[in-house]
């Protein structure tokens, strides 16, 4: 890795420990070399919102 990308690795790690080990939150995974890869991932955006109980025009305006 480079002299850059290590400290920011460092940094994801810790945020990582931080949400799942002391929040609670579940950590699905590291999908940084898949295809396509997304900050935001639509289909479980919209599977999520519509548990919700959003309707699906509120649900195309904010994924959109």
């Amino acid at each position: 890795m480079s002299a850059i990308i290590e400290p920011e690795r460092e940094t994801q790690d810790r945020i990582i420990r931080l949400l799942r080990d002391e929040l609670g939150y579940a950590y699905l995974w590291n999908g940084e070399e898949r295809e396509n890869n997304s900050n935001i991932e639509d289909e479980q955006l919209r599977k999520h919102l519509a548990k919700q109980d959003y309707t699906t025009d509120k649900i195309n305006a904010a994924i959109l």
